[in-house]
């Protein structure tokens, strides 16, 4: 084999090469279709309108909390939904030492809690408070997430 003849299969086998990898990068038919989003598997990881979260017909009114100068940093929130005749907080930001806000239930209200802020002690920001409505037997019915912006600080 001379050299010519080497030289020749070597740049065959170089543009064959490269067409093969080209038409495997060509997009398809299907793929070049524009394709409606798809809805999230986890629905409270999509960046919400309105900051307010509930599964199951759970919901926390009202929402989004604003501690504020004109209700003096408390908020009363009522939770309610299909069955629901106890509220349990399982989730805050709302607790601890320099927390956004503080939590506690209204009196002997099962389905109300109170969020407030106390100036100096809790600092500025925003929070989660996370609320699970439970039936008269002791089953969740679902959630409601409330978002929390403390500018009563």
């Amino acid at each position: 084999m001379n050299l010519r003849t080497f030289v020749s299969i070597l740049l065959g086998a170089a543009l064959l090469t490269a067409c093969s990898s080209a038409q495997q990068s060509m997009p398809t038919e299907a793929e070049m279709i524009p394709q409606p989003p798809r809805a999230s598997l986890y629905p409270s990881l999509r960046t919400p309108k309105s900051f307010c979260y509930r599964t199951e017909g759970v919901e926390a009114t009202p929402c989004p909390v604003k501690l504020n100068k004109n209700n003096k940093g408390t908020v009363t929130v009522s939770v309610a939904g299909p069955g629901v005749v106890y509220v349990v907080p399982i989730a805050s930001d709302c607790s601890g030492s320099g927390s956004v806000c503080n939590l506690s239930r209204d009196g002997s209200e099962p389905t109300q809690f109170i969020i407030s802020a106390v100036r100096g002690e809790n600092r500025c920001g925003g929070g989660w408070v996370v609320f699970e409505g439970v039936t008269a037997s002791g089953g969740a019915v679902g959630t409601a997430t409330v978002h929390v912006v403390n500018k009563y600080c």
